[in-house]
């Protein structure tokens, strides 16, 4: 009975000393490849200005996203540090209408720049900037009915 006794102890101050001692780190939660964002926008002028939100969806693995109601679904390029959300250029008569929108992986930030050119000649450039949340995928293919 004695060596029942001290093999319960035994067992016991192990257990203690365990308890005592930091526990590894637990895996780090994967972060989501399939995210909705909501942006804050601002529209970039002499006076920058709150224009409103802007929904994207986005999915990381099948390299697409849209914006709003997804009417159109764009090219993804994933980067280390950034998103690059490919836009096809929209002609405007006689100009050329071409959008370069980025996305911070670190921050969440958006930059979405209009450009428009005639000629190859700038008329104008808009810039845009946001503040993005993620939020729950609510996928790229929903239809609504």
């Amino acid at each position: 009975m004695q060596t029942g006794f001290r093999g319960l102890l035994a067992a016991g101050c192990i257990m203690a000393l365990a308890a005592t001692l930091p526990a590894s780190a637990a895996p780090e939660k994967a972060a989501p490849t399939q995210f909705d964002l909501d942006c804050v926008m601002t529209h970039v002028v002499k006076h920058p200005r709150k224009v409103g939100r802007r929904q994207l969806r986005i999915d990381l693995v099948g390299k697409r996203w849209c914006e709003g109601t997804c009417e159109a679904v764009g090219e993804l390029v994933v980067r280390d540090d950034v998103l690059e959300l490919s836009i096809k250029p929209t002609p405007i008569g006689p100009a050329l209408d071409t959008r370069a929108v980025t996305i911070s992986r670190k921050t969440a930030a958006l930059k979405d720049e209009h450009r428009v050119t005639m000629n190859d000649d700038v008329v104008s450039v808009d810039l845009f900037t946001g503040a993005c949340r993620m939020r729950p995928y609510t996928n790229i293919d929903r239809k609504l009915f």
